[in-house]
């Protein structure tokens, strides 16, 4: 048996099949989504007890604040007449608060939209769009009180399902390229002197093998771990990264809001409390003074 002809056929069979299967892969459509919820109000968070969000005239007590993702992250474009059924995002259990509040849009082409529907008392969000090329898609915010669930379907000719890639991070540093590359020759070296030295008989003390082979499974764990953080990293589009935030709505009628007046030099209750968000990145509640009108703000204890 000649292994040397054998050897030759399955590589050629493995490269003729990868290039089958990249080439199929490089043309279909992929839509994904992804979302991540942060408590806003309620029990676990910094807002004040004081705070209150009204919906139809009713106190809410726990507010998320949820971030979505949706983008093609296949070759081939999404066409909106590929689209049979449209693309949904349903909120089991959950009451949505207002119509979803669009960040960014990769291109403005698109015509990316979202709006709020009730459908058989189950409150969702509808997704619209002229087309989505590879990576192209939006970002979009829904304020809406606690789901059971979150799911997102839709019925696009070429595709199975829209799959769900995880957590969306928005805000993830870029991963250095140098830790891996010196971890890589490291790894390298080691393993050719280990090599090179039974190669050419020479016996390497079994007390230092023990700690040649700690080293090597460190910097492999270490490789592993910088690998991962390079796929996370460019899971999503460049143009969702750094989206920033902004926090806006109704504080219950009547809710006593203090805050010190620089001005007044005492404590007041401030008039049209809003939640924004400083540029460092945390929320605060501002609002005016009644005695004479000077902005004051409030911050929650971090």
């Amino acid at each position: 048996m000649d292994w040397g002809i054998i050897g030759t056929v399955l590589a050629i069979v493995f490269f003729t099949t990868t290039v089958i299967v990249t080439l199929r892969l490089a043309k279909r459509k992929k839509p994904v989504w992804a979302y991540k919820a942060t408590k806003i109000i309620g029990l676990g968070t910094d807002a004040p007890r004081e705070l209150k969000l009204t919906f139809n005239g009713t106190p809410v007590n726990d507010v998320y604040q949820t971030t979505f993702i949706l983008f093609n992250k296949g070759k081939e474009a999404i066409r909106q007449g590929d689209v049979t059924e449209k693309v949904t995002i349903r909120f089991r259990g959950g009451e949505i608060l207002r119509e979803p509040t669009i960040k960014v849009r990769s291109t403005e082409a698109i015509k990316f939209s979202a709006k709020r529907e009730v459908k058989e008392r189950e409150n969702s969000i509808e997704l619209d769009f002229l087309y989505l090329d590879h990576e192209d898609g939006a970002i979009f915010e829904v304020l809406h009180t606690e789901s059971r669930e979150i799911t997102c379907i839709s019925n696009i000719i070429g595709t199975k399902k829209i799959t769900n890639i995880g957590e969306f991070e928005s805000s993830q540093p870029r991963p250095t390229i140098i830790r891996p590359i010196i971890i890589s020759v490291l790894s390298v070296i080691s393993v050719l002197l280990i090599t090179m030295g039974a190669t050419l008989g020479l016996k390497i003390d079994a007390e230092l093998l023990g700690p040649i082979y700690i080293f090597l499974g460190v910097f492999c764990v270490m490789l592993i771990s910088d690998i991962r953080s390079h796929i996370r990293y460019n899971k999503f589009p460049n143009w969702s990264r750094n989206i920033p935030t902004e926090e806006a709505f109704l504080i219950e009628e009547g809710a006593s809001i203090k805050a010190y007046c620089v001005k007044c030099r005492a404590k007041v209750t401030m008039m049209n409390p809003h939640i924004i968000t400083m540029k460092n990145g945390r929320p605060a509640i501002q609002g005016v003074c009644p005695n004479c009108g000077t902005k004051v703000f409030r911050i929650p204890p971090s």
